[in-house]
C-alpha cells in the first residue's frame, strides 16, 4: 500500500511502513497547530507553497497562521510571505524576483512620498514603498 500522506500538491510514491498509513519519513509527523498527527502538508500558496505539517481538522488561516477555524481570507499571510522576500532589497533584484513568480511590481511612495497610481486592481501586482532605490515594505497586492 501507497504512503497515504497528502502532499499539499502532490502525494507521496513511497510505500506505507508495514500495518501503518504512512511511508517512514511521514510516520510520527505531528500538527504544527494542535500537535495531534499529521497526515497532510499544507498547500496554501501565497508566495511560496507553506508546507506546514497538519492533521486532518486544521488549515491555514490569514497571516500564515494555522488553526481550526477559518480566519477569513489570506491575503495577510501573501503580504508577509512578499514582505519577508522583497524588504531590503533594491527595486531591479525585487523585479526579478517577481517575475519568476508571475507577478508584476510598482512602487506607489518614494521618500515619504506617494507617487500617482492607476485604481485598477491587478491581482498579480505587488505595490511597495520605497527608500531611494531599496523596498522599505510591501504596501498591498493589486
Amino acid at each position: 500500500m501507497k504512503c497515504q500522506w497528502d502532499g499539499g500538491w502532490v502525494g507521496c510514491p513511497n510505500d506505507a511502513m508495514d500495518g501503518g498509513r504512512f511511508c517512514q519519513s511521514h510516520t510520527g509527523k505531528r500538527c504544527v497547530s494542535c500537535g495531534n498527527e499529521a497526515v497532510r502538508s499544507c498547500g496554501e500558496t501565497g508566495f511560496l507553497v507553506c508546507g506546514a505539517d497538519l492533521c486532518e481538522s486544521c488549515i491555514h488561516t490569514s497571516g500564515g497562521r494555522h488553526g481550526n477555524s477559518v480566519g477569513g481570507d489570506d491575503s495577510d499571510a501573501k503580504l508577509d510571505a512578499l514582505s519577508v522576500l522583497l524588504v531590503g532589497k533594491t527595486l531591479s533584484d525585487a523585479c526579478v524576483l517577481c517575475r519568476r513568480a508571475e507577478m508584476s511590481i510598482r512602487a506607489v511612495k518614494v521618500d515619504g512620498k506617494a507617487l500617482i497610481v492607476t485604481c485598477d486592481y491587478v491581482p498579480s501586482r505587488v505595490n511597495v514603498v520605497m527608500r531611494g532605490d531599496v523596498i522599505e515594505s510591501v504596501e498591498s497586492i493589486g
